[in-house]
């Protein structure tokens, strides 16, 4: 969905409502492989949270494609302002994973006006991006450890760089 403009708005009690519509002479980009085609048939409509606007919450509403992709099969158009089977936009996803960096999930929840069950999918899908390839690189002095996650026989092994201080790795089990 590369190119968007604003074709009205609306507030509704506390919320913002901006709806959008797109520019579909570029074509229809498959969200499975990235080819891009000329004819997509409309799918459904999308309310999608964006950041606040003062103190309304701000919703994005626009329709998406689906494609008919031949290596594919039927996938809805790759939009690049939202992640796939997201209904937040990519920066205020940024702005709840920076936000569970400094405080706890359930504060974020309240804050934003979110299910707490929202903010930890969000921060998950987050961490896990940012931390799912481990930088090995310049790693000269290591620990390793076991740590109980209960009584009993729950494990995780953590190995920790020690001049840097940060954890390289970490992993259910007994080492």
């Amino acid at each position: 969905m590369s190119s968007v403009k604003v074709v009205s708005s609306a507030i509704q009690g506390n919320e913002a409502h901006i709806f959008l519509s797109r520019d579909t002479s570029r074509g229809f980009c498959c969200s499975g492989c990235g080819r891009v085609f000329e004819r997509a048939s409309l799918w459904k409509k999308r309310k999608i949270r964006d950041l606040s606007v003062f103190k309304l919450k701000s919703y994005l509403i626009f329709h998406t494609y689906r494609i008919h992709c031949l290596r594919c099969g039927f996938k809805v158009e790759n939009i690049d302002f939202v992640e796939p089977f997201s209904r937040c936009t990519k920066r205020f996803e940024e702005l709840v994973a920076r936000l569970c960096k400094i405080t706890s999930v359930k504060q974020v929840a309240e804050l934003l006006g979110l299910d707490w069950k929202t903010v930890k999918d969000i921060d998950k899908r987050y961490l896990e991006k940012q931390f799912a390839v481990p930088d090995y690189k310049d790693l000269k002095l290591i620990a390793i450890d076991e740590v109980a996650s209960h009584k009993g026989h729950n494990y995780f092994a953590v190995v920790l760089d020690l001049e840097r201080t940060r954890v390289v790795w970490a992993g259910k089990g007994s080492i």
